[in-house]
Protein backbone atom coordinates (compact mmCIF):
# COMPACT_ATOMS: atom_id res chain seq x y z
CA UNK A 1 0.00 0.00 0.00
CA UNK A 2 2.75 2.40 0.58
CA UNK A 3 4.48 1.89 -2.82
CA UNK A 4 0.81 2.13 -4.47
CA UNK A 5 0.82 -1.18 -5.57
CA UNK A 6 -2.27 -1.67 -3.87
CA UNK A 7 -4.55 0.93 -3.71
CA UNK A 8 -7.52 -0.72 -1.62
CA UNK A 9 -7.52 -2.76 1.19
CA UNK A 10 -7.88 -3.89 4.56
CA UNK A 11 -5.13 -5.12 7.36
CA UNK A 12 -6.28 -6.31 10.34
CA UNK A 13 -5.48 -4.73 13.21
CA UNK A 14 -5.70 -7.11 16.04
CA UNK A 15 -6.23 -11.05 15.97
CA UNK A 16 -9.78 -10.75 16.57
CA UNK A 17 -10.05 -8.56 13.23
CA UNK A 18 -8.07 -11.16 11.54
CA UNK A 19 -10.62 -14.51 12.83
CA UNK A 20 -13.36 -12.07 11.37
CA UNK A 21 -12.09 -11.59 7.96
CA UNK A 22 -11.39 -15.01 7.82
CA UNK A 23 -15.20 -15.46 8.86
CA UNK A 24 -16.37 -13.29 5.97
CA UNK A 25 -14.40 -15.64 3.18
CA UNK A 26 -15.17 -18.62 4.69
CA UNK A 27 -19.46 -17.52 4.74
CA UNK A 28 -18.77 -16.66 1.05
CA UNK A 29 -20.25 -20.23 -0.14
CA UNK A 30 -22.92 -20.22 1.96
CA UNK A 31 -23.90 -16.63 0.81
CA UNK A 32 -23.84 -17.47 -2.81
CA UNK A 33 -26.57 -20.50 -1.78
CA UNK A 34 -28.49 -18.18 -0.49
CA UNK A 35 -28.22 -16.36 -3.60
CA UNK A 36 -29.64 -19.46 -5.44
CA UNK A 37 -26.37 -20.91 -6.23
CA UNK A 38 -23.34 -20.20 -8.32
CA UNK A 39 -21.80 -21.10 -11.59
CA UNK A 40 -18.22 -21.90 -10.20
CA UNK A 41 -15.00 -21.67 -11.97
CA UNK A 42 -11.50 -22.74 -9.89
CA UNK A 43 -8.78 -21.18 -12.29
CA UNK A 44 -5.68 -20.04 -11.95
CA UNK A 45 -3.14 -18.06 -13.65
CA UNK A 46 -0.01 -16.28 -12.82
CA UNK A 47 -0.22 -14.09 -9.83
CA UNK A 48 1.35 -11.09 -12.32
CA UNK A 49 -1.92 -12.13 -14.44
CA UNK A 50 -4.60 -12.15 -11.65
CA UNK A 51 -5.63 -8.67 -11.71
CA UNK A 52 -5.77 -8.92 -16.09
CA UNK A 53 -7.45 -11.94 -15.67
CA UNK A 54 -10.18 -10.76 -13.13
CA UNK A 55 -10.81 -7.58 -15.53
CA UNK A 56 -11.15 -9.68 -18.52
CA UNK A 57 -13.73 -12.14 -17.18
CA UNK A 58 -15.82 -9.70 -15.44
CA UNK A 59 -15.73 -8.26 -18.66
CA UNK A 60 -16.97 -11.32 -20.18
CA UNK A 61 -19.80 -12.01 -18.07
CA UNK A 62 -21.02 -8.40 -17.95
CA UNK A 63 -21.57 -8.40 -22.21
CA UNK A 64 -23.21 -11.68 -22.22
CA UNK A 65 -25.10 -11.64 -18.97
CA UNK A 66 -25.59 -8.41 -18.16
CA UNK A 67 -26.73 -7.54 -14.02
CA UNK A 68 -25.07 -11.25 -13.45
CA UNK A 69 -23.46 -10.93 -9.79
CA UNK A 70 -19.62 -11.88 -9.25
CA UNK A 71 -18.55 -13.19 -6.75
CA UNK A 72 -14.89 -13.57 -6.71
CA UNK A 73 -12.47 -14.47 -4.08
CA UNK A 74 -9.21 -17.17 -3.64
CA UNK A 75 -6.13 -17.75 -2.93
CA UNK A 76 -4.32 -14.97 -4.26
CA UNK A 77 -0.88 -15.51 -3.43
CA UNK A 78 -1.16 -18.50 -5.59
CA UNK A 79 -2.67 -17.10 -8.42
CA UNK A 80 -6.09 -19.02 -7.48
CA UNK A 81 -9.47 -17.56 -8.00
CA UNK A 82 -12.82 -18.61 -7.91
CA UNK A 83 -14.45 -16.57 -10.11
CA UNK A 84 -17.94 -17.43 -9.27
CA UNK A 85 -20.75 -15.63 -11.24
CA UNK A 86 -24.40 -15.29 -9.21
CA UNK A 87 -27.73 -14.65 -11.16
CA UNK A 88 -29.24 -11.41 -10.99
CA UNK A 89 -32.13 -10.77 -8.57
CA UNK A 90 -35.48 -11.51 -10.22
CA UNK A 91 -33.79 -14.21 -13.06
CA UNK A 92 -34.12 -17.82 -12.24
CA UNK A 93 -30.95 -19.21 -10.86
CA UNK A 94 -31.53 -22.53 -12.57
CA UNK A 95 -31.99 -21.37 -15.68
CA UNK A 96 -29.36 -18.96 -15.58
CA UNK A 97 -26.43 -21.49 -14.41
CA UNK A 98 -27.50 -23.55 -17.25
CA UNK A 99 -27.15 -20.92 -20.28
CA UNK A 100 -23.96 -19.60 -18.44
CA UNK A 101 -22.24 -23.06 -17.98
CA UNK A 102 -23.11 -23.54 -21.77
CA UNK A 103 -22.10 -20.18 -23.52
CA UNK A 104 -20.10 -17.89 -20.71
CA UNK A 105 -18.16 -20.71 -19.05
CA UNK A 106 -16.00 -21.52 -22.18
CA UNK A 107 -14.83 -18.22 -22.63
CA UNK A 108 -13.51 -17.57 -19.08
CA UNK A 109 -12.15 -21.18 -19.11
CA UNK A 110 -9.97 -20.28 -23.03
CA UNK A 111 -9.47 -16.64 -21.04
CA UNK A 112 -7.64 -18.54 -18.50
CA UNK A 113 -5.69 -20.93 -21.12
CA UNK A 114 -4.66 -17.87 -23.23
CA UNK A 115 -3.27 -16.51 -20.53
CA UNK A 116 -1.32 -19.59 -19.31
CA UNK A 117 -3.42 -20.80 -16.97
CA UNK A 118 -5.83 -23.90 -15.38
CA UNK A 119 -9.58 -24.43 -15.67
CA UNK A 120 -8.92 -26.50 -12.58
CA UNK A 121 -7.04 -25.02 -9.85
CA UNK A 122 -7.79 -26.22 -6.36
CA UNK A 123 -10.72 -28.40 -6.94
CA UNK A 124 -9.24 -31.01 -9.13
CA UNK A 125 -10.87 -32.74 -12.71
CA UNK A 126 -13.70 -35.33 -11.47
CA UNK A 127 -16.47 -36.04 -13.58
CA UNK A 128 -17.17 -32.51 -14.59
CA UNK A 129 -14.34 -31.51 -16.22
CA UNK A 130 -13.65 -34.20 -18.26
CA UNK A 131 -14.77 -32.51 -21.40
CA UNK A 132 -12.12 -29.76 -20.03
CA UNK A 133 -9.14 -31.52 -19.51
CA UNK A 134 -9.37 -33.09 -23.32
CA UNK A 135 -9.73 -29.68 -24.66
CA UNK A 136 -7.25 -27.30 -22.32
CA UNK A 137 -5.46 -30.38 -21.10
CA UNK A 138 -1.94 -30.78 -22.39
CA UNK A 139 -2.05 -34.62 -24.28
CA UNK A 140 1.62 -35.47 -23.02
CA UNK A 141 0.46 -35.59 -18.82
CA UNK A 142 -3.09 -36.88 -19.77
CA UNK A 143 -0.94 -39.63 -20.98
CA UNK A 144 0.94 -40.51 -18.16
CA UNK A 145 -1.64 -39.73 -15.61
CA UNK A 146 -3.64 -42.60 -18.06
CA UNK A 147 -0.10 -44.82 -17.53
CA UNK A 148 0.17 -44.13 -13.82
CA UNK A 149 -3.50 -44.82 -12.87
CA UNK A 150 -3.04 -47.99 -15.15
CA UNK A 151 0.31 -48.80 -12.73
CA UNK A 152 -2.09 -48.57 -9.56
CA UNK A 153 -5.36 -49.53 -10.35
CA UNK A 154 -5.47 -51.97 -12.91
CA UNK A 155 -8.64 -53.56 -12.45
CA UNK A 156 -9.90 -49.76 -12.45
CA UNK A 157 -11.60 -50.00 -9.21
CA UNK A 158 -10.00 -46.65 -7.30
CA UNK A 159 -12.38 -43.51 -8.55
CA UNK A 160 -13.90 -45.02 -11.73
CA UNK A 161 -13.89 -42.32 -14.47
CA UNK A 162 -12.98 -39.71 -12.57
CA UNK A 163 -9.83 -37.76 -13.89
CA UNK A 164 -9.31 -40.82 -16.44
CA UNK A 165 -12.47 -41.09 -18.43
CA UNK A 166 -12.76 -45.10 -18.63
CA UNK A 167 -11.97 -46.16 -22.02
CA UNK A 168 -11.95 -49.67 -22.77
Amino acid sequence: MESGLVTDGAIASSGQQAADFWQLRENIPEAEVHHGGSVKHDVAVRTSRLAAFIQAASKIVNENRPGAILSVYGHVGDGNVHFNVVAPQGVSALEFKAGFEEQVSPKIYELAFDMGGTFSAEYGIGRVKLDLLARFGAPSKVDIMRLVKQALDPQKLMNPGKVIPNVD
